[in-house]
C-alpha cells in the first residue's frame, strides 16, 4: 500500500518528535546526544583498560 501525502505543512516534523517521545517511553530510542555521549564514555573506558593492561604486562 502506498503510503499518503501529508496535507499539512510541517506535520512531518511534529510526528517524528511524536514518534521519538513514545520511543523514549518503551526504552527503544535515545536521542542523537545522549548515544554520542555513550560512544565517547564507552570508547574511553576501553582505551583505558588497554592501558591498564599494558601497564600491568610491564610490571
Amino acid at each position: 500500500m502506498p503510503r499518503r501525502k501529508l496535507l499539512v505543512p510541517g506535520i512531518e516534523l511534529m510526528l517524528d518528535h511524536y514518534r521519538e517521545e513514545i520511543g523514549e517511553e518503551f526504552g527503544i530510542y535515545r536521542p542523537v546526544s545522549e548515544r554520542d555521549a555513550i560512544m565517547k564514555e564507552s570508547e574511553k573506558s576501553k582505551t583505558d583498560d588497554k592501558d591498564k593492561k599494558e601497564k600491568s604486562r610491564r610490571k
